[in-house]
């Protein structure tokens, strides 16, 4: 038995290595890549949405709907180009090899200012028939002065590319906060002033610098003129299947928009809506963070076997925060819907189909994160193969289950999602894994992980 001043000397040690647990903790974070990066990323995430729920309830007292409804139209029309600027050429340098990468830089920043060009010009071409589309005038300069955008991200997209490639996830986290940060402030400052309409465009073009400017303070890079544009086809084909599976994903997010408004009408599709975004919006949110954060982990190595390890490691680690993440929420919806949105939610019968979407992002977890593995492996065409008939099956799923209501909607989804998740791992990782272990190594470095080249002379 202890002697009284030894008893207290071990409880003092154990009280130490207590109290010293979260900083081994952070510590352990901080020296790991993968965590590292998700965690800053999944800090942006949080911040941006709670400044954005922030100006949702400020600004929704000072601004009528058709102001909202003028904004909608030209933030939507901008939401498919931001995608074709954000992925044309980023996901491509992040995954290039050392030896290519010296030249191809050059190459992806002169086609980001051209591609930033090309849809200032396109977008400010189609502001008017779109303003006419809607019968709304006064939308032509909106849609306009969102293009403006198109010609500042080019300063800095090669930059975010060259820090998400080096793992400088901090980089890409402090601009997405202090973007998210100076658009609510402005636009809350120009709602109070009596902006109207402006105080929902203005700032998303305004506080474009603040998400440069830290892209390139971590990263030094001095714009060149390409010697030779050979490297361009492989470039555009990689960002070609990239924007492809990204396109098909937006489409998959407005179809059922679509779909349920016009045929079980604007009340059901509020409640279809409000499910959707509460059930699956932070779910979406943290999986953002943590496939942004796995891409740029499982690029760092370009051998096999690493890059296997890596992506069941960090898959493991994706679904540690999901499925608690899910599962907390899935439980608990009965209690929170209530407090935090308002018991009309209730009353409409939206906390099941709430439910029904928070289960749909756990296999929409093992989906997002074993395409965040076909990108690194440069498999980008057989992930763009795989989505589109999964597209077209999402849309047939969704015609069908909307005969039983907004319930029919959702469950069609869940099962779709349930189904996809592990056909999809199986025929594109696991299957792939096991064909490649009957080749040599010499066989795996050439037609496991083609090099960006060989994809060109393919």
């Amino acid at each position: 038995m202890l002697e009284p001043r030894n008893q207290e000397g071990a409880n003092e040690n154990a009280a130490h290595r207590v109290m010293s647990w979260p900083q081994q903790i952070l510590r352990r974070i901080s020296s790991d890549a993968f965590l590292s990066g998700a965690g800053w990323l999944s800090m942006a995430q949080v911040i941006g949405r709670v400044f954005r729920l922030l100006t949702t309830l400020i600004v929704a007292r000072l601004m009528t709907p058709e102001y909202f409804g003028l904004a909608a139209i030209a933030l939507a029309s901008n939401e498919i180009a931001h995608v074709i600027a954000r992925f044309a050429t980023s996901a491509y340098i992040v995954q290039a090899k050392d030896e290519q990468l010296e030249h191809h830089k050059h190459i992806a920043n002169a086609l980001n200012w051209a591609i930033g060009l090309f849809l200032f010009a396109v977008q400010c071409a189609l502001a008017y028939p779109i303003a006419m589309w809607y019968n709304a005038p006064e939308l032509v300069w909106p849609i306009c002065v969102l293009a403006l955008s198109y010609l500042m991200m080019p300063f800095g997209e090669l930059h975010g590319a060259l820090n998400q490639r080096n793992n400088h996830l901090d980089a890409l986290a402090k601009g997405d906060i202090f973007q998210a940060i100076g658009d609510s402030i402005l636009t809350i400052t120009l709602a109070v002033t009596g902006f109207g309409v402006w105080a929902l465009i203005l700032p998303k073009v305004l506080v474009v610098p603040l998400w440069v400017i830290p892209q390139r303070r971590r990263v030094k890079y001095k714009a060149q003129w390409p010697q030779s544009w050979q490297a361009s086809r492989s470039i555009v084909r990689f960002g070609r299947n990239v924007l492809g599976v990204e396109l098909l994903t937006i489409f998959r997010t407005n179809i059922d928009v679509l779909i349920v408004g016009s045929l079980l009408g604007v009340n059901a599709l509020g409640v279809y809506f409000f499910a959707m975004n509460a059930g699956l919006g932070i779910t979406r949110s943290l999986l953002s963070a943590l496939t942004r954060a796995l891409y740029s982990y499982l690029c760092a190595s370009s051998d096999l076997n690493p890059i296997r390890s890596r992506f069941e490691r960090g898959l493991s680690l994706t679904l540690l925060v999901i499925i608690p993440w899910v599962a907390l929420q899935a439980t608990t919806a009965q209690w929170y819907v209530p407090i935090v949105f308002g018991n009309q939610w209730v009353e409409h019968g939206a906390v099941p189909i709430l439910i029904i979407f928070c289960l749909a992002g756990i296999p929409l977890a093992l989906n997002e994160s074993a395409s965040q593995y076909l990108r690194a492996s440069n498999r980008t065409q057989a992930d763009l193969r795989w989505y589109l008939p999964f597209t077209i099956l999402y849309t047939v799923a969704l015609l069908i289950g909307v005969q039983w209501g907004i319930m029919g909607a959702a469950l069609a989804v869940l099962i779709l999602y349930l189904l996809n998740a592990p056909l999809y791992y199986w025929v594109n990782v696991r299957s792939y894994h096991l064909n490649t272990l009957n080749l040599t190594p010499s066989d795996i470095d050439s037609a496991s992980i083609p090099t960006a080249a060989a994809v060109a002379r393919q």
